[in-house]
């Protein structure tokens, strides 16, 4: 998740410190550390721990202070990483497993779950509560209905269908940085998108083959059985970039001011917390084998 805030991180002694009987749970980055132990689980606190890796790694960086936390300071150490770890570690077929259950079954980091959606940016794009936030700011707005706003979620998710599979190609194929969360963010559908980025690879046809050969993965995913909009969205936010649809709601939008947290806090009012989230950090908590 986009670092929104410093936090000071905690180093591994002071975590081995305060770690004697709770669980810790590692978390990629700063930001997630905000969000689980300020908005999300404030009480399960008293259970668990929660613990950023202070590095620039993030989901590397949780892999690993996991396995060293276990095996060299009997800590009951877990993790929790975005889904696009397995694109770093070019896990492909895990990257594009369309199944949930499939994709349970063959995580791939012993005591580290592999979250079902790409980011966890993409847990905070749920149409009641992120609506909340916008009709807020736009004081006075009308509320749309949810299926009203999971559509217009849906036009960004496959906006963005295009420049996941470059990300795919760029970095994951080849070890190149991709263009940033805001390449596109103004183009309005899917088509105009596909058409900037063939302009951008049309010098070079070897990466835009590779770019054209990944998109009916990432279309895979709402292909089969998704039928409505909020069907579609959800099975799009497995594969598509979260920042890059927050980047697009703002500027659809013409705000400047984040608000990941405002829609995190109306999640845990609402007793929305993603469950796939809550049901691993209880169980973490619960059985810590």
């Amino acid at each position: 998740m986009a670092t929104l805030k410093k936090h000071e991180h905690e180093s591994s002694d002071d975590v081995l410190a305060r770690q004697k009987s709770k669980p810790v749970l590692f978390l990629e980055g700063g930001t997630d550390l905000n969000l689980f132990t300020h908005y999300w689980f404030n009480e399960e606190q008293e259970f668990i721990s929660f613990s950023a890796t202070g590095t620039t790694d993030g989901c590397a960086a949780v892999v690993r202070t996991v396995k060293e936390c276990r095996r060299a300071q009997k800590i009951k150490a877990f993790g929790l990483v975005d889904r696009d770890k397995l694109m770093s570690d070019r896990h492909w077929a895990l990257v594009r497993e369309t199944d949930d259950i499939e994709f349970e079954k063959k995580q791939t980091y012993p005591n580290v779950k592999v979250l079902l959606r790409w980011e966890m940016e993409n847990y905070l794009l749920e149409p009641a509560a992120l609506e909340q936030c916008l009709a807020n700011r736009a004081k006075g707005r009308k509320r749309r209905t949810n299926e009203e706003v999971a559509q217009s979620l849906l036009t960004h998710a496959e906006a963005l269908i295009p420049f996941a599979a470059l990300n795919h190609s760029l970095h994951g194929e080849v070890g190149r940085e991709p263009p940033g969360d805001g390449y596109c963010r103004k183009l309005p559908n899917r088509s105009a998108v596909e058409a900037e980025i063939e302009s951008d690879l049309k010098h070079d046809p070897v990466l835009l083959s590779n770019w054209q050969q990944h998109i009916p993965h990432i279309d895979a995913f709402s292909a089969d059985t998704a039928e409505t909009a909020t069907q579609k969205l959800e099975a799009l936010l497995r594969i598509v970039n979260g920042k890059a649809m927050f980047l697009r709601i703002k500027a659809e939008a013409k705000f400047t001011d984040d608000i990941h947290f405002d829609v995190a806090l109306q999640l845990r009012q609402s007793n929305r917390i993603p469950t796939e989230i809550k049901e691993f950090v209880k169980k973490c908590y619960e059985n810590p084998q």
